[in-house]
């Protein structure tokens, strides 16, 4: 019943507003005249529904998920998260990188996890890749999800 009500509403609202901006010539009269019609038919349209013996069924429409069209939605906000990452460690560390932010396709894309591949370039010290480490841990904190950050040796 609900649905039935939005059709009507929806044809008498577009019936209005073509009212408004139409012209007064022929073509307008003939269009406001169909407009007319058309909310007319949908109007009706429940008791022709009644007489053909279907009665006042209203069938539901079926919406389903577009389950690749959200995991598109899901890799093009990681794609964004990564370059927003890479940027922040950037501006700290002048560093050779590779980040990779994974987000579920579930409701409002949820991050589950950001690795973050500091490739040695052996311009540091020995023990100056740890405190680099912990300070890029610290900058991902705000990203609410769990975080991993390697140190990778160069082949």
């Amino acid at each position: 019943m609900k649905a039935y009500l939005l059709a009507v509403s929806g044809a008498i609202l577009i019936s209005a507003v073509l009212a408004c901006i139409l012209p007064d010539g022929k073509m307008g009269k003939f269009i406001r005249g169909m407009s007319r019609l058309f909310v007319f038919s949908v109007l009706l349209l429940p008791l022709l529904n009644l007489f053909s013996g279907k009665g006042f069924v209203f069938s539901a429409a079926n919406i389903e998920e577009d389950g690749s069209y959200l995991t598109y939605c899901a890799e093009t906000l990681a794609k964004e998260d990564e370059e927003e990452i890479a940027n922040l460690i950037l501006e700290e560390f002048p560093l050779e990188i590779g980040i990779d932010v994974v987000r579920s396709a579930e409701p409002g894309f949820p991050r589950k996890k950001i690795s973050v591949k500091i490739y040695d370039s052996g311009l540091l010290g020995e023990e100056e890749h740890i405190h680099i480490l912990s300070c890029i841990e610290e900058l991902l904190e705000g990203y609410g999800c769990r975080t991993e950050v390697i140190w990778q040796e160069e082949e």
